[in-house]
């Protein structure tokens, strides 16, 4: 009998969900914080005419980084998709990132820049429901920013996340699963006029003060770098997206991934949510992102040097009753302090 609820213990230790902060609705994008606004205002001249009456200036409006226009995803589609929180000392902030190893995911740099911790949901696509994994971040050394990125200018906006506890198991949990890096064959690339794809839990239109409680997704098409350098002053290392007819990303979906089919028909990793027009998300201005072909060699010169991350301690323990014997071993890398609760409960329990 005690074996059996020992099993059953078990079975829920393993499988245990991780439900969303209290607050998530309170979160706000970082690109809102008072640095960037004065640098937003200055990188988008607010001159271009798109001689269309849809796009005439409504008013300025709050920079946003949100999906509006979109559709909703459902479970499965976009499985790569992390839910991102950060706190600082103002506050708590909503960011999005892309699983690209078991490991690691990849957001942008205004996402981690001077945050004290992250809390990082996977397998989620309604807010209101429990995610499959969470992973805490309170050391910044697992933090791996861009050393030039640039806060003025929002140059080089791309952060690694090394994920402490996770294990190859994560990749065998519902709705979790790895989206594909270019590769260094894909330099060049012409990407000009793909289908690029993009998700987020930001707000769905300009006059909504609260972010998506749904993950939504837009389809729209990628633009040149002269087409977009008309409206933004930009470098080569960003890609925009067409966002004409209102559909675009904004307020709460900085660090998203955009994908595109480069040459086999999956999804690949080709841009990260980085900013947009001042004027608001649904006026059919362009939205920026940092090009993740421009950063391989700097992807994977990050995963190459990272062994001092991998740390980590042995736990182990032998449960003994009358009848049975389990021995249990496991990394402390993957236990948290609620799960090491429940086991000692359950060494109790036995020798009762």
């Amino acid at each position: 009998m005690k074996f059996l609820i020992f099993v059953i213990f078990l079975n829920s230790y393993v499988n245990c969900e991780f439900d969303l902060p209290e607050n998530w609705q309170d979160a706000k994008d970082p690109i809102n914080r008072d640095r960037y606004r004065e640098f937003l205002a200055r990188k988008f001249p607010a001159y271009y005419d798109f001689g269309d009456e849809d796009y005439e200036d409504e008013g300025k409006k709050e920079i946003s980084r949100h999906i509006t226009g979109g559709n909703i995803a459902v479970l499965g589609q976009f499985d790569y998709h992390v839910l991102l929180y950060m706190n600082d000392n103002q506050g708590t902030y909503l960011c999005g990132a892309s699983l690209v190893k078991y490991n690691w995911v990849i957001t942008a740099a205004h996402c981690t820049i001077d945050m004290k911790s992250f809390s990082l949901y996977f397998g989620i696509i309604n807010r209101s429901s429990s995610a499959q994994w969470k992973e805490e971040i309170s050391d910044f050394s697992y933090i791996k920013m861009h050393p030039y990125y640039d806060d003025d200018t929002l140059q080089n906006d791309i952060s690694l996340m090394f994920l402490k506890r996770a294990t190859e198991e994560l990749l065998t949990f519902p709705n979790v699963a790895l989206v594909a890096l270019p590769t260094f064959e894909n330099i060049g690339a012409n990407l000009t006029n793909r289908d690029g794809t993009v998700c987020g839990f930001g707000r769905t239109s300009d006059s909504s003060n609260l972010s998506s409680n749904i993950l939504r997704y837009i389809v729209r098409p990628i633009i040149s770098y002269k087409e977009c350098s008309k409206i933004f002053q930009i470098s080569s290392s960003i890609i925009c997206l067409n966002t004409q007819g209102g559909k675009s990303t904004c307020q709460g979906d900085s660090g998203g991934g955009l994908t595109t089919d480069i040459e086999d028909g999956n999804p690949v990793l080709v841009g990260i949510v980085s900013f947009g027009a001042i004027l608001g998300c649904q006026l059919g201005y362009p939205t920026g992102f940092t090009a993740v072909l421009s950063y391989l060699d700097w992807i994977e010169m990050v995963f190459n040097n990272t062994d001092h991350l991998y740390t980590t301690s042995t736990f182990a323990m032998t449960v003994t009753s009358d009848e049975n014997k389990i021995e249990i071993t496991t990394s402390i890398a993957n236990i948290n302090k609620f799960k090491i609760i429940i086991l000692f409960s359950l060494i109790f329990i036995l020798k009762m």
